[in-house]
């Protein structure tokens, strides 16, 4: 197996990979809303090119949706995300991640943080009362009034996670675009050989 990367991709890879590192470094809603976009662009591209190319594009494009997909649908979906989702070694990861570079306290001193950031992705109708105001955090969008450092390191970790989500369902569908291309051309080779 041999991997050959072109400029332009390789300029993708460093771009993917600064971008995500920033969205990593400084979570927020916007990071959040542009990783989730190029994310849906992104699909929509794949299903386009499964529909109109054949050959090892096709098999790529496939192979991109069905691993992206799938994983969205392990950490964000209905039942999924709360029963499948938080035991991932990527939500796993995230957790570790938030932790070592964000300075999140994980105590008992403060629960409430702890509820948030151990489950890694979407937080379903919990909502916190603290002095400042009340937090509610729901599967689409977060609002918040209040001024707590509790409810700001929940908002980033909801942030983090979300957006360390998305990014791992472009990893794993670039995992299964390769697989994909490769059980292709292992297709074709066995249809040519009598």
């Amino acid at each position: 197996m041999s991997l050959r990367f072109s400029l332009l991709g390789l300029i993708g890879l460093t771009t993917f990979a600064g971008l995500a590192s920033a969205a990593l470094v400084q979570p927020g809603v916007g990071w959040a809303s542009f990783i989730i976009s190029a994310t849906g662009a992104m699909l929509c591209w794949q299903v386009l090119r499964a529909m109109l190319t054949t050959g090892q594009p096709r098999a790529a494009a496939v192979g991109w949706l069905v691993f992206a997909i799938g994983y969205l649908a392990l950490v964000l979906g209905p039942w999924l995300s709360s029963h499948v989702g938080p035991h991932l070694l990527t939500s796993r990861g995230l957790v570790y991640a938030q932790v070592q570079w964000h300075k999140v306290p994980l105590s008992p001193n403060n629960p409430q943080a702890q509820q948030w950031i151990d489950w890694s992705g979407q937080i379903n109708n919990t909502s916190y009362v603290g002095s400042g105001g009340t937090l509610i955090l729901d599967s689409s969008w977060v609002s918040y009034a209040a001024s707590t450092a509790v409810v700001d390191q929940a908002v980033v970790a909801h942030h983090f996670q979300l957006s360390g989500h998305w990014l791992f369902a472009w990893i794993a569908g670039w995992l299964g675009a390769l697989i994909a291309v490769q059980l292709q051309r292992y297709q074709s080779r066995r249809a040519v050989v009598p």
